[in-house]
């Protein structure tokens, strides 16, 4: 992450270009001398409940395909849409303790929070569906989508194998390499269900699926209380876990 004068800076730059683009709105609004007196009157209107809610101002439409999950793991007819950061949630994600891993995982929850809205077919979805191994992509392609004009880029010094000269390195999504899914895990993936099913000899059928932001959310609860209460954590449970929930609704401590 960039240190907090690079983000204090970015911020400078954004609240700027923003509020020139409200000034110019207002001068525009303040020049239009025609202004109806009515709507009108509606006829013909055929909608139902099942019509899609309109679009909030800002948010433009992802597309799962290009996820690192590549979408498998959410239902069918899925949509995400993301939107800019604001300054006022850019400033206050400079404000986090790098150091405090719990603190950088919050921070990066709110920004997902903020900017993120998912839609399910036929039920209510929120932002703690979203995969845990996606959170990274999305958060990334909102920092694109916030700073378009690159006023805050992610360098990292990467030393060579070779001669140890440290390289540059932007960090952006196409700097990460995928791992495909082999013929041999993917035979257990059921396009149903959108999760992995394997049928064992001794435990019978194991449900299996990358965990969401909900589930992290819960179990990282449960690490730091445990830790709080200087209490052993088991960590073989605790990295099995996740993947064994597959939903975070009416997930608790008491489950765990």
């Amino acid at each position: 992450m960039s240190n907090e004068n690079n983000y204090e800076n970015a911020a400078g730059d954004l609240e700027r270009r923003e509020f020139g683009y409200q000034e110019q709105r207002e001068q525009e609004q303040q020049e239009q001398t025609f202004r109806p007196t009515s709507l009108g009157k509606a006829s013909g209107y055929d909608g139902g409940a099942d019509d899609e809610p309109a679009l909030l101002p800002g948010y433009i439409e992802i597309w799962a395909e290009n996820f690192p999950s590549e979408g498998r793991f959410y239902a069918n007819g899925a949509r995400f849409f993301i939107r800019a950061a604001s300054v006022k949630e850019i400033r206050h994600f400079s404000t986090i303790n790098e150091q405090d891993p719990f603190s950088v995982d919050e921070a990066l929850n709110e920004i997902v929070k903020s900017c993120l809205m998912i839609r399910f077919p036929g039920r209510q979805a929120s932002f703690k569906d979203l995969r845990e191994e996606d959170r990274i992509h999305i958060i990334l392609t909102i920092r694109d989508l916030t700073f378009s004009q690159g006023e805050n880029r992610l360098i990292l010094n990467v030393p060579c194998n070779e001669c140890n000269h440290e390289n540059e390195v932007e960090i952006k999504n196409n700097s990460f390499e995928r791992n495909e899914l082999k013929d041999t895990i993917l035979k257990y993936y059921d396009e149903d269900a959108r999760l992995f099913k394997v049928q064992t000899k001794s435990s019978g059928e194991i449900v299996i699926t990358p965990p969401s932001i909900g589930v992290m959310m819960e179990v990282t609860k449960y690490i730091r209380k445990t830790q709080e209460e200087g209490k052993k954590l088991d960590a073989s449970f605790v990295k099995t876990l996740p993947y064994m929930i597959t939903d975070w609704r009416g997930l608790n401590e008491q489950k765990n």
